[in-house]
């Protein structure tokens, strides 16, 4: 297509939209960038909301529950300390009252509260404790640590502890379990070398696996 301008001169022409600059591949980039980037705070802040949603139902919701599961373990060491320090009857009544379900917490290993007890030479709080109820046979249910199957009256042996096991027999334990690892109670005193368990167990009819029916003192 050809033209004339003013003053004779002819020039060459081309229609505007085939001379229309393109635009440059780097400017395209930047704007898909730019889009990616709005998408991604869009996303962000979608899923903060999301969060913000989920932490406040479970603040109001969840809160009992975690109050419950999680205020046993600390009074529960608290009992240990106490223990521990051979504090005193009635102060170790009070923080079992404080909150009752310190006596089934699961420490570190399966064993409860009445393991620990029976293993510390207090045959005052067993006695406290069987009175609460708890079961003298209970046994260490977590396969992975020592003790797996053991008794009250099987730790009241490692402590060589002959009045903690007169208590336990007196309350009806027999030292046996569902657990096929739970040891016998006689061959187990003669391993620990206690004599005056030997004797109580002699007492309650435990010798050689043998076990009184009626549970109490020949």
């Amino acid at each position: 297509m050809t033209s004339t301008r003013p003053g004779g001169r002819t020039h060459y022409g081309l229609r505007a939209s085939s001379c229309a600059p393109r635009q440059p591949t780097v400017k395209r980039i930047r704007n898909n960038r730019s889009y990616f980037i709005l998408l991604c705070i869009i996303a962000s802040g979608i899923l903060l909301f999301a969060m913000g949603l989920l932490y406040k139902f479970a603040t109001t919701s969840l809160r009992p529950f975690v109050e419950i599961r999680s205020e046993p373990l600390q009074l529960d060491w608290r009992l240990v300390d106490a223990l521990e320090a051979d504090a005193p009857l009635d102060y170790i009544k009070k923080i079992i009252q404080e909150s009752p379900d310190t006596t089934s917490f699961v420490y570190p290993g399966g064993r409860k509260t009445i393991h620990y007890v029976s293993q510390m030479r207090r045959p005052d709080v067993l006695e406290y404790l069987l009175s609460l109820g708890q079961d003298p046979d209970e046994p260490v249910m977590d396969s992975g640590y020592f003790g797996y199957g053991f008794t009250p009256l099987h730790f009241a042996i490692i402590a060589k502890d002959d009045e903690s096991v007169r208590v336990l027999l007196s309350a009806g334990a027999t030292g046996q379990s569902e657990i096929e690892e739970t040891p016998s109670l006689y061959d187990f005193a003669k391993k620990a070398k206690c004599d005056d368990c030997i004797s109580v167990l002699n007492e309650y009819g435990i010798e050689n696996e043998s076990l009184s029916t009626t549970n109490e003192p020949l």
